[in-house]
């Protein structure tokens, strides 16, 4: 289980994973356990998309999973607090103006280091105002003992940009600041 957690958060590089896998493949149920963990996940993560869309965005809106079927979604990990972070915003912010009409949403969702939700709210929506970034927010803080989504999709490193097609498979996963 470690050795396929560790593949999807990212902890072992793509170029080791075929190292990796050889080196235990010999374990009895050890590639079947892979596919089948891998399979779970997929669904899981499907789950894990309805769930975030169960919480009320910055305005207070919950969105219907049928609103963005057909679309891709980019998940955009984020907190006032991270600058490299904030950096990307410009860059995402072109991606949404060339690409939002065209089928491409982008999920924002921040999470703040403060304890106090109200307090974190506070620095969150007045990122999101700095930076003049108008798609769809969820602050993570926010009920995250009903859903933490950080925790749900594996995000161990800030920021994380996590790329959905249509039906809601991941794609990509992009971690750090670089923008391209």
């Amino acid at each position: 289980k470690i050795i396929a957690m560790s593949f999807q958060s990212g902890a072992v590089p793509d170029a080791m994973k075929a190292a990796v896998i050889k080196d235990f493949e010999h374990l009895p149920g050890f590639t079947a356990y892979l596919k089948e963990y891998e399979l779970a996940e997929e669904q899981g993560f499907k789950n894990n998309i309805n769930k975030l869309l169960t919480k009320k965005d910055v305005n207070g809106k919950i969105w219907d999973p049928s609103e963005f079927k057909g679309k891709y979604l980019l998940l955009d990990f984020w907190g006032s607090w991270c600058l490299p972070c904030r950096f990307t915003h410009p860059h995402l912010k072109d991606l949404y103006a060339k690409y939002k009409d065209k089928g491409f949403e982008i999920l924002g969702i921040g999470l703040e280091m403060s304890t106090n939700v109200d307090d974190a709210k506070v620095l969150w929506k007045n990122a999101i105002i700095e930076d003049k970034i108008d798609w769809i927010h969820y602050l993570n803080n926010e009920n995250a003992a009903q859903f933490d989504a950080v925790q749900s999709f594996v995000v161990g490193v800030f920021p994380t940009k996590i790329l959905l097609d249509p039906a809601g498979n991941e794609i990509a996963r992009f971690k750090g600041g670089k923008s391209d």
